[in-house]
């Protein structure tokens, strides 16, 4: 049994290598993931809008068209503002 020492030392070892560098990939992921999305939102919203201006009525365009017609129904309806008695 003394000849399975070093190997379970270097089975602890090797684990908590995996561990360090797993945590420190979780940070670096979470540090850049904001940027990221919004790289990529960005990117898909330019495709999105010249595939729309390149094909004028298809489905795409159409979706966008829907979209912003009901976004716009939606800021402007009229809200009663609620009066403060001062």
């Amino acid at each position: 049994m003394a000849f399975m020492a070093p190997l379970f030392s270097e089975l602890v070892l090797d684990a908590g290598e995996a561990t360090a560098g797993a945590g420190m990939i979780s940070n670096i992921y979470h540090h850049f993931e904001q940027p990221l999305q919004k790289f990529a939102v960005d990117e898909i919203g330019k495709l999105t809008a010249n595939y729309s201006k390149s094909h004028p009525g298809g489905m795409v365009d159409q979706a966008i068209v829907s979209t912003n017609y009901y976004r716009g129904l939606k800021t402007k309806t009229n809200r009663q503002v609620r009066k403060l008695s001062r």
